[in-house]
């Protein structure tokens, strides 16, 4: 049975949710400013892994050097290994606030299976900052036997949260970019030509007549129409069809907007959500992308969400892909 089977069982125990509601209750009143920084909206990228290798690397450098201490005879080659342990591990502990902090509020804007298992992540980090912090006390107090076997247990259970964090990304795609791969999805010429490569002629737009069916080809890329959308109202999201692709259409100012319709934090459906300061938010978490672009205003989101160039036909919403979104 895998090691970490265990963590799936994890994920479908609802008994854990009543520690999770008390838990991300103080997350939700943080400063929606305060909240994108955690989050690493400026970054593009979740900023919680780059933040937790700060600690973890210190911690298990600690610990290598305790180990080395442990096989020296006593004198200053020891006595230096274990102060040079010391400082680490107090660097470490220096790094944790942050790193936990950044983890804590992505946590909280994670639907409940996930957030199991991060309980788990967070219980574990728990552990490993107390080990740590005794390990300290333990120095200071001239117990190095005991110190060491602290900073030891302390960054086994650090290294075994990064493992359950790595199963959270991995497993469960937590942080991952939850948009469509929207270029493979779309029809056939609807995205832009690579560079150095000409324009298509009408007839290799598919249609054998040598006729563009579905307008002026502008350049090589044809406007394609988003089917089943009945009624357009402004200021109000409906979902669409691009080929094989789900979108959103928003139609602000007389203006017509269209992006995919997966939300890139965890696949919501944009297409239900609503407008806000000229972005379109997620009706899941929150997440806030601008219509113009699709570029992430406000988390938990970090990585942009796919939009496609549109207009208004004979009453019908054309789009196409210019600027291939990368994932």
């Amino acid at each position: 049975m895998p090691v970490f089977s265990a963590l799936d069982r994890v994920a479908a125990t609802p008994s854990l949710d009543s520690v999770i509601a008390w838990a991300e209750r103080p997350l939700a009143g943080l400063p929606r400013a305060v909240r994108d920084g955690l989050h690493g909206v400026w970054l593009g990228h979740p900023l919680h892994p780059a933040l937790a290798q700060a600690p973890i690397g210190l911690w298990t450098s600690a610990a290598v050097l305790d180990l080395l201490a442990a096989t020296r005879p006593p004198g200053d080659s020891r006595d230096q290994a274990e102060d040079a342990a010391g400082v680490l591990i107090a660097l470490g502990l220096a790094a944790a606030p942050l790193a936990a902090a950044s983890g804590a509020t992505d946590w909280s804007r994670l639907d409940r299976p996930r957030q199991r298992v991060g309980l788990v992540h967070a219980a574990l980090n728990t552990a490993g900052i107390a080990l740590s912090v005794a390990s300290l006390v333990s120095r200071r107090r001239g117990r190095s036997g005991l110190a060491r076997a602290l900073s030891l247990a302390g960054a086994g259970a650090s290294g075994l949260a990064a493992g359950v964090g790595g199963h959270l990304s991995y497993r469960h795609a937590a942080g991952a970019n939850h948009a469509p791969d929207v270029p493979a999805e779309l029809p056939a010429g609807a995205v832009d030509l690579p560079a150095g490569t000409a324009p298509s002629s009408p007839a290799s737009s598919g249609d054998p007549s040598g006729e563009d069916p579905r307008g002026e080809l502008d350049g090589g890329v044809p406007w394609t129409a988003v089917s089943g959308v009945t009624e357009l109202q402004e200021l109000r999201p409906a979902r669409g069809l691009l080929g094989d692709l789900p979108v959103a259409v928003v139609v602000r100012e007389g203006r017509v907007h269209v992006l995919a319709d997966s939300c890139s934090h965890l696949g919501g459906p944009l297409s239900e959500g609503h407008l806000e300061d000229g972005c379109l938010v997620c009706p899941w978490h929150g997440s806030a992308f601008r219509l113009e672009d699709g570029s992430v205003r406000h988390g938990p989101a970090t990585a942009a969400q796919p939009a496609l160039e549109a207009r208004m036909r004979n009453g019908i919403v054309e789009a196409r892909l210019l600027t291939l979104t990368p994932r």
